[in-house]
């Protein structure tokens, strides 16, 4: 009884510890991040509103002026989750928006329904992968209120 007592003490640390060393990370992560942006070019962000798996709402991916969006380590912009594959989507950063075009086929989807194998996404739309949400927050007016599937 005194054993079991203690090795419940001993799970719960371990489940603490574990916890704040992800919180660090990600802070460390995002801290490192948003000192690259000045350099980097960074011209937006997908913000996390709804999230999934390892991806908590409130996570700022940056937006370059191009690369590829999935869950692969070679991925510009990597999101792990179950709705990206791992070359998801290549992204082209436009005076009219972000052009999101689909990989292999991969599933590309606004929330309100619109989806395609190309999509332009403004500021402001909200893009679905499986129950991960994102929103599209473009920097330096980039901004055009109304989103497109564009003609393939």
């Amino acid at each position: 009884m005194l054993i079991a007592r203690y090795w419940f003490a001993l799970l719960t640390v371990l489940f603490v510890i574990r916890a704040w060393r992800i919180t660090f990370v990600d802070n460390n992560r995002a801290k490192r991040l948003r000192s690259y942006s000045a350099s980097t070019g960074q011209l937006g962000e997908l913000v996390v509103i709804h999230g999934a798996n390892r991806v908590r709402r409130g996570m700022k991916y940056p937006i370059l002026q191009e690369g590829m969006l999935g869950s692969s380590s070679r991925a510009d912009i990597r999101i792990r989750c179950d709705g990206m594959q791992k070359q998801h989507a290549h992204f082209k950063l436009r005076p009219d928006g972000l052009l999101l075009t689909s990989i292999d086929g991969a599933p590309l989807q606004f929330d309100d329904g619109g989806s395609g194998r190309r999509l332009l996404a403004t500021d402001g739309d909200t893009l679905v992968f499986g129950n991960l949400h994102l929103l599209v927050v473009l920097f330096d007016g980039q901004t055009d209120q109304v989103h497109r599937t564009v003609a393939a």
